[in-house]
């Protein structure tokens, strides 16, 4: 069972799929001004999961239509089905760049890419996102988002591994790799980019 920090005893955004993938939940308040919560999930990668447990699609999160923004934003798991095992914790609203081009399509196929070159030896990660302030983006003259979060920021980086694991890009040692991505403030009638993107000297997306 994964140790929950945070939470409340029936907060069940710290639910998972219970696969035993992830052993450890936190969520905690930012100590930037433009910044709400903190998530950190620690585990190590399991094979995909089959079925997921769709807690995105809970009414907690509320859905496009309930905050007025269009299909160009997404619900985007900091812990997806992808790792072997699903987190409520840390899922927010992501510009489909941020949610399909980076993660769907280059994060998490990477970091899958780890646990098969390991040859099912464990790969531990740990992947850390903030969400934006709303006072924050309300300044900016955003609309009252209803306590919905919207991601800023999220890192994954390798924990742990099998010494002498390599690198599926090649050249190196595995532990410590990392990759950073940051989106722009919200504005009203923009859909966010993805401004900053940070990668060990390890990872190839070419």
């Amino acid at each position: 069972m994964a140790i929950i920090k945070g939470f409340g005893p029936a907060d069940s955004t710290a639910d998972t799929a219970g696969t035993g993938g992830i052993t450890y939940i936190e969520r905690r308040a930012s100590n930037k001004n433009d910044e709400r919560n903190i998530y950190v999930i620690k585990g190590h990668l399991l094979p995909p999961m089959s079925k997921r447990k769709n807690f995105q699609g809970k009414s907690r999160y509320f859905q496009r239509g309930e905050l007025g923004l269009s299909d160009d934003w997404e619900l985007a798991h900091l812990w997806p089905p992808r790792f072997g095992d699903e987190a409520a914790a840390g899922i927010m609203w992501a510009p489909q760049e941020m949610n399909q081009d980076f993660q769907n399509h280059k994060v998490e196929p990477w970091l899958q890419g780890l646990r098969s070159s390991s040859h099912s030896a464990a790969i531990e990660i740990t992947a850390i996102a903030a969400s934006w302030c709303p006072k924050f983006l309300a300044a900016k003259g955003n609309p009252d988002y209803k306590g919905a979060e919207f991601l800023k920021w999220v890192c994954y980086e390798v924990s742990n591994c099998p010494t002498g694991t390599p690198s599926p890009a090649g050249g190196g040692p595995l532990l410590g790799s990392s990759i950073h991505l940051q989106l722009e403030p919200l504005q009203p009638g923009h859909v966010p980019n993805v401004v900053n993107v940070e990668v060990g000297t390890l990872l190839n997306w070419n």
